[in-house]
């Protein structure tokens, strides 16, 4: 066959590379931290292993399945090698020689004292063995009509079995945190943790118990605590500059998660094509039988096996991609985010000015819509008269309307905004940010496919639908911004008009006018609504040419090829509509991406402002007495201090020692200066 030499070369590469990289391993002096996971001793960032759990641990089993399934193979190719009579063929020697070297490595893998590393060398020696027998079967596919068919049947599924055995291997023992067992997702073996199963037992104990206690469930590993998440975020944002992109920064905290996720990514997208190549050599050789070309079942029967194992093999990644990207990156960055902005709020000052007017706008002037805090002159005495100015006379210029839209930026409320708008759009984005990768890997590999099945002509034509689309595409992404924008406002505007009457619900009571507010408030909220009117049509109108587009590639595509070739066969027709159901899906999750990107745009930048805001100056210090020198002292404002506002100027008071009792008014609440 001509791919046997770069078949064979790549088996020998990866065997080399396996064989330097666990001798390496067990050669290399250990540190401290690899020092004590020592089983006898066990301890990680995760926790201490208990005497217990280092005396249930037993990974035994695994080695010795191990070690016998290595034995049988190398024994099966060496009798292969000697009854065939075939010394000069050097493949067979290179089957004997994988073997040989494998077992060497399993041997070394009981010098290895730290289970982690065992675990590590497992995993290695695991796929070494799949790729040897996967090449056995491969190169030996003659003898399986033969009566040396059992020998490299043996070797593939006793090298199988060995993959088995070695992923088998449990990495480390049962630990445990502040006298709790601490999640065992890295502590049990590869093969339980890439199957899912580690979750069995406590899904089995919800489903007998008919539900789950708080006290039933383990705690999270070190990666998933808020501190280190905290503290992750702030090492990545010390590293950047304050105009450096918040998704920079998220990227940065979490880089080995987005790194796992877009890797897998890529691995699927490839698997993903893997059944339609499949399918088309079945259909071709299927194709060349009925024409009487040759008997064919032999090669059927081989690309029949590659289908099913490309099948699994993409079920496998796309379930470990669902994973990562929900179960790891979304809550991640959902925590982090979370810490991060209430630990910014403890830090900044407490501003309770209430917003001036709230303009939404659809990226026109034209589309206002207004809500004042106060519906008429009966509430301004009960407020502050800067206040009520600023609710009552709303600055109309550009450069006003900024000053006062951001006067309220710091205060707990905009916190509260931030976790329950801002964070859920950025971390979605963050979860669904594979994908445009998952987009483009599977367009491009489509597009090529496509040539390669129906000509240039045909693929070209049907890309140039896609090409016309684009400035329709783009119009409807800036409109479908511009609304989600609008929304945004409108909610934070209804937020601070329900807060404010919130705030003041006694007095409101007390001057009877509950119908002005609730009319202020349903304002406010019909605002919203129509913004949000306006937010869902262009989404929709924007999902639904997406959509569209698919269908039109695939139906102008088979068009053209079938007018310039005067038909179709059945392998390049089927083929082809599997390539364009790939290429729906892949071009269907664009809207999808485009959508969640322009939101998590508005959430991030708003988030990113509030943690560029300064922190609050202490101009406190320790002496021997209380006392104030030349203080100015008001109500804890961003903003530089006018004539409408209350402040006490030039302020020199002095408490005398032992005088200040637990009954004293407390200043703690001012703004000191």
């Amino acid at each position: 066959m001509d791919s046997v030499i770069p078949v064979t070369a790549l088996c020998i590469t990866l065997t080399v590379l396996g064989a330097v990289f666990t001798l390496y391993t067990v050669a290399r002096p250990k540190d401290e931290h690899e020092i004590k996971q020592a089983l006898s001793t066990y301890e990680d960032e995760d926790g201490k292993a208990s005497p217990a759990a280092i005396a249930a641990f037993d990974d035994l089993p695994p080695r010795l399945v191990l070690i016998f399934s290595l034995l049988i193979a190398l024994i099966a190719s060496i009798i292969s090698l000697y009854l065939s009579y075939a010394w000069l063929e050097w493949t067979r020697w290179v089957s004997v020689a994988a073997w040989l070297l494998i077992l060497v490595q399993v041997a070394a893998l009981h010098a290895v004292k730290s289970p982690v590393l065992r675990y590590n060398i497992g995993f290695s020696v695991a796929f070494q063995s799949a790729v040897i027998a996967l090449y056995t079967l491969y190169n030996r596919s003659d003898d399986f009509w033969s009566e040396l068919s059992i020998f490299p049947v043996a070797q593939g599924f006793f090298g199988s079995l060995s993959a088995l055995a070695a992923l088998s291997l449990p990495r480390r023992p049962e630990v445990e945190r502040d006298g709790k067992v601490v999640d065992a997702q890295y502590t049990i073996a590869a093969l339980s943790r890439y199957t899912m199963a580690w979750a069995r037992p406590i899904l089995d104990k919800a489903l007998v118990a008919g539900g789950l206690e708080y006290t039933d469930l383990a705690i999270l590993d070190s990666s998933m605590i808020v501190a280190n998440l905290h503290r992750r975020f702030h090492i990545a944002a010390a590293a950047n500059t304050k105009n450096t992109h918040l998704f920079y920064t998220i990227f940065k905290a979490n880089q080995s998660l987005f790194v796992r996720l877009w890797g897998l990514t890529i691995l699927e997208c490839c698997a993903n094509f893997l059944p339609q190549v499949c399918m088309f050599k079945i259909l071709e050789l299927l194709e060349k039988r009925d024409s009487g070309e040759g008997p064919v079942d032999k090669a059927v029967w081989l690309w029949v096996a590659g289908l099913c194992i490309a099948k699994m093999s993409y079920l496998g990644f796309n379930g470990w991609v669902s994973w990562i990207r929900w179960c790891l990156i979304n809550v991640t960055v959902s925590k982090q985010l979370a810490a991060v902005i209430f630990d910014k709020s403890m830090r900044v000052k407490d501003v309770k000015l209430v917003k001036s007017v709230v303009e939404v706008t659809e990226n026109r002037p034209s589309s206002r819509c207004t809500t004042n805090t106060a519906p008429n002159d009966e509430l301004t005495p009960l407020l502050p008269k800067s206040v009520s100015k600023i609710i009552t006379e709303p600055n109309t210029s550009e450069e006003g309307q900024q000053e006062t839209g951001n006067s309220n930026d710091e205060t707990s409320q905009n916190a509260i905004n931030l976790l329950t708008v801002a964070i859920p759009k950025v971390k979605w984005f963050a979860s669904l940010n594979f994908t445009l990768l998952t987009g483009t890997i599977e367009t491009i590999l489509g597009v090529v496919f496509l040539i390669f099945l129906i000509g240039v002509r045909a693929t070209f034509a049907g890309l140039l639908i896609v090409l016309v689309m684009q400035p329709l595409s783009k119009f409807l992404q800036q409109r479908y911004s511009a609304a989600e924008d609008a929304v945004m406002d409108a909610r934070e505007s209804k937020t601070h008009v329900v807060t404010e009457a919130l705030h003041g619900i006694r007095m409101i009571k007390i001057s009877a006018i509950e119908d002005q507010w609730q009319k202020t408030i349903m304002d406010a909220r019909d605002c919203e609504i129509r913004a949000l009117r306006r937010s869902i049509v262009w989404g929709f109108t924007m999902t639904l040419a997406w959509m569209c587009l698919p269908i039109v590639f695939s139906t102008v595509s088979l068009g053209v090829y079938a007018y310039l070739n005067g038909g179709l066969t059945a392998s390049a027709a089927f083929t082809a509509l599997a390539v364009f159901s790939s290429l729906d899906n892949a071009l269907g999750d664009i809207p999808l991406f485009i959508t969640t990107m322009t939101d998590a745009l508005v959430g991030s930048k708003r988030i990113q402002d509030h943690l560029n805001n300064s922190d609050q100056i202490n101009y406190r210090s320790v002496g021997e007495n209380v006392k104030f020198q030349n203080a100015t002292i008001s109500w804890p404002t961003d903003r530089e201090h006018s004539k409408e506002m209350f402040v006490l100027r030039n302020i020199n008071l002095e408490f005398p020692n032992a005088s200040l009792r637990h009954d004293t008014l407390c200043l703690s609440s001012f703004q000191c200066r």
